[in-house]
């Protein structure tokens, strides 16, 4: 059992990094890294799902995904999705407004919401500009109930939310 989960975890792994070093391999040099990213990954029973959005300061929204869904055999299945768009530029604008703003500047690299063995989840939001690059990530988000939010800065859980509603 212990090892069929150690394979598992290193394929889901193996996998997510393909997934999001390939888009990067592929892009032509001149595409600037991207102003504001927010990166997902939840586990649970030794399977993983990630997802991540890129925002570029163009307005263009770049989403890639792999999730596990089961197959009739009962066995996971990986399945990978990408999503582009243009955001509108007051959508942009509120982003940006919200990685700007004092609380996130100053919030802490890492927050740990709840310690979990079993479905740990992670969400890391990185905000780039000019010189500046500023990356927070929280643990075990997915669990963590509203007295538990209320620690984080407001505007980097406004971020994470806004994120996941501009691709539904």
């Amino acid at each position: 059992m212990d090892d069929h989960f150690n394979l598992q975890r290193l394929i889901s792994m193996i996998f997510i990094f393909l997934i999001l070093a390939v888009p990067t391999i592929a892009q032509p040099a001149s595409r600037p890294a991207a102003l504001l990213e927010v990166a997902h990954e939840h586990c649970w029973g030794g399977d993983c799902d990630s997802y991540t959005f890129r925002i570029y300061a163009d307005g263009k929204l770049s989403a890639e995904g792999v999730t596990s869904k089961k197959a009739k055999s009962g066995r996971l299945r990986k399945i990978l999705s990408r999503l582009e768009m243009r955001l509108e530029p007051e959508e942009l604008a509120e982003l940006v407004s919200l990685a700007e703003k004092p609380d996130f500047l100053n919030a802490l690299p890492e927050y740990s919401l709840k310690s979990v063995q079993d479905s740990p989840s992670w969400v890391t939001v990185t905000y780039r500009k000019e010189k500046l690059e500023k990356k927070v990530t929280i643990g075990n988000y997915l669990i963590a109930n509203d007295a538990e939010k209320a620690k984080l800065p407001p505007s980097l859980w406004k971020i994470i939310e806004l994120s996941q509603r501009l691709t539904d």
